[in-house]
């Protein structure tokens, strides 16, 4: 996938920002570093990058799921309602990316507080061409199609938080594997090793049978041969 727009409206720390990534200085640049002081909505950026595709985020997915209470609102630490900035009534979080399909997508997150001034659910839409999803099953399954990898796989590869560094060095072969092969696109392999396992096991079933049929037959040693041919020739 690739970045190109990123809109960003009363997150956490930031009351409204929008980042092009296809024009003026980023869009030339192939590596480019997010900085500031403590506070300043670096760790925001990501976090409203992973709340429009998942819902969720590094440092919320991590946190206790058992609810309290946050100020009038009793939830969890885990809910993305709390990234809602203090003092707002409405948040929301759209991303405008090109899937791995060559697709352009605009995924949007938000969250508001009702007439009674509480947190309503967070809601997704998931935009491509004439079609839309909001169906949180559906958003989620057409966002891992077009990203190219699930929550966890992203968080792996492409948004290490803090203190996961590691994460993905850490991870299991077969994981790693799946990883890789979503990344570069290699899946084709992986199911070219399947099928010829398949074929290995047809035949060596095939062998085991045809070793099975000779089991019963005994070779006579050559005094044995010699012995009949010696019978033939007085027959």
């Amino acid at each position: 996938m690739k970045l190109a727009k990123l809109k960003i409206e009363n997150i956490a720390s930031v009351e409204m920002a929008e980042i092009d990534f296809d024009s003026g200085a980023l869009a030339d640049a192939s590596v480019f570093l997010i900085t500031g002081d403590t506070g300043a909505g670096k760790t925001t950026i990501l976090d409203s990058i992973c709340l429009a595709l998942y819902n969720t985020t590094p440092r919320l997915n991590m946190a206790s799921g058992v609810k309290s209470n946050f100020g009038t609102d009793n939830i969890t630490a885990r809910n993305t309602s709390n990234l809602l900035r203090h003092g707002a009534r409405q948040a929301s979080a759209v991303l405008t990316f090109l899937g791995s399909d060559g697709v352009m997508y605009e995924a949007v997150w938000q969250v508001k507080r009702n007439r009674n001034n509480r947190l309503t659910s967070p809601e997704q839409t998931l935009s491509w061409g004439d079609n839309t999803v909001k169906n949180a099953d559906a958003v989620r399954k057409v966002t891992e199609e077009a990203v190219g990898l699930d929550f966890d796989q992203f968080c792996r590869t492409t948004m290490l938080a803090q203190g996961q560094f590691t994460q993905f060095l850490k991870s299991k072969d077969d994981e790693k594997s799946e990883i890789l092969e979503k990344l570069t696109g290699t899946e084709i392999y992986s199911e070219i090793g399947k099928k010829i396992e398949e074929i290995k096991k047809e035949k060596e079933a095939d062998y085991n049978a045809q070793r099975s049929l000779t089991e019963g037959i005994v070779l006579l040693k050559q005094e044995e041969i010699d012995s009949l041919d010696g019978q033939k020739s007085e027959a």
